[in-house]
């Protein structure tokens, strides 16, 4: 999971394994904030979700807005 500004540089990066995860996950926890002190300008971002799966290699990609007000 990555979070990027508009003008294209990232702010932020999670990863994580999930070895016994269901087919389908509903949610994920949000750690956006975690560690730091200040709390991201409003504005918009721009995200990109990517899985991929150990069982058998397939993958998945979302991308879109994320709106800070």
């Amino acid at each position: 999971f990555k979070i990027y500004s508009l003008s294209g540089s990232e702010i932020f990066s999670w990863s994580r394994r999930f070895p016994k995860a269901d087919p389908v996950l509903e949610d994920g926890p949000w750690f956006f904030m975690h560690g730091k002190s200040d709390f991201p300008a409003k504005g918009t971002y721009l995200y990109i979700l990517e899985l991929q799966s150990e069982a058998d290699g397939s993958s998945d990609l979302q991308s879109g807005k994320l709106l800070i007000q």
